[in-house]
């Protein structure tokens, strides 16, 4: 199974190929993401694709989403992981270009209210479908986590984040994406 972990900083995926900006972390493959830039690896070449803390460092979402797309073979996972808009982490980092929230990535998927809507997918000249498998929060407040769970099961990602994130921050949002292609 071949696996690619993009911005893998110090902690790379066993047994994926770890992809960094940082020579200093000696990465297996150096290469800054930059809109219009191929990342040096072939068409549907990976069966699995991480994708951790990286989102929020890079000026072109779309386009660094469309490049993993055309590196990943059909159907393959892309495990998406980035610091919520209400999470400290976000920020405490000044390489950090952007803040996200839950439904951040719908705008990919054909099937969600934001990607019926806006159809970020075909950005490019591309068709990239990018079909949402699982999300996952971290909710961060320790002793109140369970409270922040139902608090949000009750109101769902939209009111829960208008109202409720200050109070309830949530540290991580892991999304995990298949490839859909023909």
């Amino acid at each position: 199974m071949a696996e690619l972990d993009i911005g893998c900083g110090k902690e790379k995926h066993p047994g994926a190929v770890g992809l960094d900006m940082n020579p200093g972390i000696n990465p297996d493959v150096v290469f800054e993401i930059a809109l219009g830039k191929l990342l040096p690896f072939p068409d549907n070449y990976f069966d699995r694709i991480w994708m951790q803390d990286i989102l929020e460092h890079v000026d072109n979402v779309s386009w660094l989403l469309s490049e993993a797309h055309r590196v990943a073979k059909p159907n393959a996972l892309i495990l998406v992981r980035y610091p919520h808009f209400s999470s400290t982490n976000n920020f405490n980092d000044v390489t950090h270009v952007r803040r996200l929230g839950i439904r951040a990535l719908e705008h990919f998927d054909p099937t969600r209210e934001y990607g019926k809507k806006y159809s970020y997918y075909t950005f490019f000249n591309r068709n990239f479908p990018l079909v949402i498998q699982n999300v996952n929060l971290d909710f961060t407040s320790g002793r109140t986590r369970g409270l922040a769970k139902r608090v949000y099961s009750h109101f769902g990602s939209d009111r829960f984040e208008r109202w409720f994130a200050s109070f309830f921050p949530i540290g991580n949002v892991d999304v995990d994406l298949m490839a859909l292609k023909a």
